[in-house]
């Protein structure tokens, strides 16, 4: 793949840790990132169902969204889509 090249020398396991993401699920099933583009949707799709309905409302056809997240009222989002929650880690720039 051109343009990703430079990724296949950087696995999964060296950017995100077990459970940092909603997506490990996926991740831990990969070697590079850039191979998770093709199982993305599918994986949102089952994903999102079972998602805690306290934290993630469905805002539309597999879409879903943190209670916690604020989006405008006129931002349109496409499905299959998960917005997840702000992190709480803090950083400064």
């Amino acid at each position: 793949m051109k343009g990703v090249s430079f990724l296949k020398g950087i696995p999964v396991k060296k950017l995100f840790a077990e459970n940092e993401s909603l997506g490990y699920g996926l991740l831990k099933t990969i070697t590079y990132p850039f191979e998770a583009l093709s199982f993305i949707s599918d994986y949102i799709k089952k994903a999102g169902p079972t998602l805690a309905p306290r934290i993630y409302e469905q805002k539309g056809e597999d879409i879903w969204i943190a209670r916690s997240v604020k989006v405008t009222p006129t931002a349109s989002i496409t499905g299959p889509c998960i917005i997840g929650e702000v992190a709480k880690k803090q950083y400064e720039y």
